[in-house]
């Protein structure tokens, strides 16, 4: 039996290492060879991928300690960015992905929740009333293949058929206010396992602050975006249109 070069690249699912020419059948050590290797085989039995698993998270967030509008006064979140993804927000969306780069690529979590919206005396600061928001929307539309059908804008080509794309259509308002605006995004993400790469395109609301993240295969986060609100936004800007550009194309692999 052939040595297995140290380096030697492998399938995703560990069934198989790359020899150079062809893949060749793990049977002793790494994977369990009594397993099927078909339930995440390669899709592309030539390609090696990057990344085989990916988790994203994005946040909403308001940067202030306290913020005013229309004689209210709310707590924000008093911070700058921060890729710890438990990190202070007023709308978390989160998703792992797993088996890129096999046939059994798939959402394997999401998370999409509001924190604590606390109303404060505009004086003393104290905390007179709370209450948390309910998110509509999330992480759809997941695919994985050479065309994606944009929801929005036609079949699209990709990369190549390892290409996942879903989309991030997600926005909440604050829930002590009654008839508030709402804050949001509305993204579409694609993640190319074989160049490890990851790009998100769309629009957010102009205020506050937004950011996003990836950690690949349980890897360090990586900044996917990071939008501080413009000079001279505040809560009232959410009466526009949620129409800001964002566009971002990052290696994290």
């Amino acid at each position: 039996m052939s040595t297995i070069p140290v380096d030697a690249p492998r399938s995703a699912d560990g069934y198989y290492w790359w020899d150079g020419s062809q893949w060749q059948l793990i049977s002793d050590g790494g994977a369990d060879a009594s397993a099927d290797p078909a339930v995440d085989a390669p899709v592309g039995m030539g390609t090696v991928v990057k990344i085989s698993s990916i988790t994203m998270w994005f946040n909403v967030f308001i940067p202030d300690h306290q913020v005013s509008g229309a004689g209210l006064c709310f707590l924000g979140d008093d911070r700058s960015f921060d890729a710890s993804i438990g990190a202070s927000s007023r709308l978390h969306a989160a998703v792992t992905i797993e088996g890129l780069g096999t046939a059994n690529a798939r959402v394997s979590s999401t998370d999409v929740h509001c924190g604590l919206t606390r109303m404060v005396d505009c004086a003393s600061g104290q905390v007179t009333d709370s209450g948390t928001a309910t998110p509509s929307g999330g992480f759809a539309n997941f695919h994985v293949g050479n065309t994606y059908a944009d929801p929005e804008a036609g079949v699209h080509d990709t990369a190549n058929e390892n290409v996942a794309i879903l989309t991030l259509d997600v926005a909440a308002a604050d829930p002590l206010v009654a008839l508030a605006p709402t804050v949001g995004v509305n993204f579409l993400i694609t993640i190319d396992p074989v160049t490890g790469t990851v790009s998100v395109n769309g629009v957010a609301d102009h205020w506050p602050a937004f950011e996003g993240y990836a950690s690949a295969d349980g890897g360090g986060a990586v900044p996917l975006l990071q939008i501080w609100p413009p000079e001279g936004t505040d809560p009232y800007t959410l009466l526009g249109s949620r129409d800001a550009p964002v566009s971002a194309h990052v290696q994290v692999a």
